[in-house]
């Protein structure tokens, strides 16, 4: 599997437990999504 997939199948998954934990833990995984594609 390409990196790539494999954030399109942990985003989704991860993102919606974070928010019961706050803003701050969705930035920082977007922070290094962004690093990662960028």
């Amino acid at each position: 599997m390409s990196r790539e997939s494999i954030w399109e199948l942990v985003i989704p998954t991860t993102l919606p437990k974070f928010r019961f934990h706050g803003s701050f833990l969705p930035k920082v995984v977007l922070s290094l999504y962004v690093s990662v594609h960028f």
